[in-house]
């Protein structure tokens, strides 16, 4: 079932990461900065909540792959199937029709188990934070504890999925220094409760694996992001590669 076609914007231009910063991008040999995931995964939670509504952003859940890079103003189609389970697949293709990106939705209440929340670590000064390599992700179980407050607003006055997830990934760069472009590969959440805008949360982490293959370093890890009295909000893992071949 098509939900819509829309144009892709590439809303990263304070990333650090040099793989969607259109200048950079070029001197890595690609045709632009590419559009971040947790945009994208923004794009596929509008099919889930059309199918669905503000229960699934609630309560509900999404795995999400991404499979081909998307850059800004490219036309994407959002079209979405269900499962006979309850469930539903989404996905967004380009103009060429290659897919970009895939998840696969959870129905409201269709999950909620997530990881033992983490112990809290405090932020290293920034020249204490190792630059990022297997052996430091090998030996960083537990990720630095960072309290946040993510931005935008849906029309009922939530904070969008997309901004959550993305102060989720930032408790990656208050552990240790990236070197060099980083791809996000894949993105799971599970919604535990509704987020208000303007809410301040608190982001503690693990790495749950780091592996290497084909010259390249990987990484999953978990997050839990609460509110300040600790109730559980929004649990996320996300799979990232850290290190590509020089």
């Amino acid at each position: 079932m098509h939900i819509a076609t829309l144009h892709a914007v590439n809303d990263a231009g304070r990333s650090t990461n040099p793989i969607h910063l259109d200048g950079a991008a070029r001197r890595l040999g690609l045709r632009g900065g590419w559009v971040g995931g947790p945009t994208l995964l923004g794009y596929l939670a509008r099919a889930a909540s059309s199918r669905w509504g503000p229960a699934w952003l609630a309560a509900g859940g999404m795995d999400v792959r991404f499979r081909a890079p998307v850059y800004d103003q490219d036309e994407l189609r959002l079209e979405l199937t269900e499962h006979a389970s309850g469930g539903a697949e989404a996905w967004l293709t380009n103009a060429d029709g290659v897919m970009c990106a895939s998840a696969e939705l959870t129905a409201p209440g269709g999950v909620r188990s997530v990881d033992p929340e983490p112990e809290v670590r405090p932020e290293p000064a920034d020249e204490d934070k190792p630059y990022v390599s297997i052996e430091v992700l090998r030996g960083l179980p537990d990720l630095t504890t960072v309290e946040c407050r993510p931005g935008g607003s849906t029309p009922d006055g939530r904070v969008p999925l997309e901004e959550l997830v993305g102060a989720s990934i930032d408790i990656m760069y208050a552990t240790f220094r990236p070197d060099g472009p980083r791809i996000l590969t894949r993105l799971v959440t599970t919604q535990l409760a509704p987020v208000p805008s303007g809410s301040t949360l608190v982001a503690r982490g693990r790495i749950l694996a780091a592996w290497e293959s084909r010259a390249r370093t990987y990484a999953t890890n978990s997050v839990l992001l609460s509110d300040t009295d600790g109730e559980p909000m929004l649990h996320v893992a996300n799979t990232t590669i850290w290190r590509m071949p020089r």
